[in-house]
């Protein structure tokens, strides 16, 4: 909702993609207005010997794996 709405507002083209796959997925989504910057990471968990970069559904087994690494 948040990138969505930061895209609509953008003077700059924006080409904004969904994952089918994340659709059955649950999580609280905020009834009030907020947006998320574009073109700042959303960092999960900082380490010091290697970097997990992923986005959509990829997300939970990047963030397993840091979890199994920590």
């Amino acid at each position: 909702k948040g990138l969505l709405k930061s895209s609509i507002q953008d003077n700059d083209p924006v080409i904004f993609m969904e994952s089918e796959l994340m659709y059955g997925d649950k999580a609280h989504v905020p009834q009030e207005e907020y947006f998320i910057p574009l073109g700042k990471a959303n960092v999960k968990k900082e380490g010091t010997d290697v970097t997990l970069v992923s986005f959509g559904k990829m997300m939970k087994v990047a963030l397993a794996a840091a979890e199994e690494l920590f």
